[in-house]
């Protein structure tokens, strides 16, 4: 009697790995493999179902019955194993441990969409915000996938379809989804003045799962900035984390650096450069996407305007490249 007592409660364990015998319950048996990208190293993953018709549209209730609800699964890294309702569905896949992003509408794979967190709401959540002025934060460690493929041949597959009893093998490929911009300043008369951060514009504030496309609407984000002791001739440098920047609509004005400077025994100031053409170059050297990484480097010189020691914004250069593209900044000194 011990021995069947026993039996039955493993047996009736749920979860993401676990899995029984009981063919009275109308589900089937998934595993998703994943394949982080590489580098990658995620505590956890979150696998959702999201239940469509065979075409791949969404399911309508009939009159009288309730909707049918997208299933949501707590999983480790390395995948999921477990049972689900038959039927078709669309997956979402990401890893469990993102930062500074908060997902919304999870409820429908369409709508599905993270945003990145303001620093009001990061403030609420208990995290300390950099600075009073109302910007985005810097998303951190967010791969994605929104289907599921072919462990054989790779082929894509947008519409999962779980059978009665039946086993399914697939796989998920999450792609990185944060991409960096890399500042580094090369400040002429360093001992004179120092750099405390500053806000970049032109960052977009959310990533729509389903497209894999970023908003188009124009956040800033705040910045420290770090000073460098090595011997690759830069004073500063500054790493900001950002899920996309927007597309340049012109020349001008869509991307600005807002930089703080602080003199030695004087009032602190700041700098504004527009670096509109760089990312537009950018763009046109990657095919018209971002790279996962950009790097730019700006130089600071240090001038007399109306007897006052000030910090101007030389021209900004492409880590990669050679030469400075478009013409020297314009910049404000305020």
């Amino acid at each position: 009697m011990l021995f069947g007592a026993l039996f039955f409660a493993l047996a009736a364990e749920t979860g993401c790995t676990k899995e029984t015998l009981d063919h009275y319950k109308n589900e089937g048996f998934v595993d998703i493999e994943l394949a982080w990208p590489e580098g990658a190293a995620p505590k956890g993953t979150r696998v959702l179902f999201y239940p469509v018709a065979a075409d791949g549209k969404a399911v309508a209730a009939a009159e009288g019955e309730q909707a049918l609800t997208y299933q949501s699964f707590e999983c480790p890294a390395d995948g999921f194993h477990g049972r689900v309702p038959v039927g078709s569905y669309k997956v979402l896949v990401y890893n469990s441990d993102t930062e500074n992003l908060i997902l919304r509408g999870e409820d429908d794979y369409d709508k599905a969409t993270f945003h990145v967190m303001t620093e009001s709401e990061l403030a609420a959540a208990g995290k300390n915000a950099a600075r009073a002025k109302e910007c985005i934060t810097q998303p951190k460690n967010l791969f994605v996938a929104n289907c599921v493929h072919n462990p054989a041949d790779g082929q894509r597959i947008d519409v999962v379809t779980v059978q009665f009893r039946e086993r399914i093998e697939v796989k998920a490929q999450p792609k990185a989804c944060v991409k960096t911009v890399i500042l580094r300043f090369k400040v002429e008369g360093d001992d004179l003045i120092a750099l405390d951060g500053g806000t970049f514009s032109g960052v977009s504030p959310s990533h729509h799962c389903a497209t894999a496309k970023c908003a188009t609407t124009s956040e800033s984000v705040n910045f420290p900035t770090d000073r460098v002791t090595d011997n690759s001739g830069y004073n500063y440098k500054a790493e900001i984390s950002v899920l996309d920047l927007i597309k340049p609509n012109s020349g001008f004005g869509t991307h600005t650096v807002r930089l703080n400077v602080v003199p030695n025994g004087g009032d602190p100031y700041t700098v504004t450069a527009d670096v509109t053409k760089v990312v537009d170059q950018f763009l046109k050297d990657n095919g018209g996407t971002i790279p996962v990484t950009i790097p730019v480097e700006v130089g600071i010189e240090l001038k007399k305007i109306g007897g006052v020691l000030t910090a101007e914004v030389t021209d900004w250069i492409p880590g990669t490249g050679g030469g400075t593209i478009g013409d020297p900044v314009e910049n404000e000194v305020q």
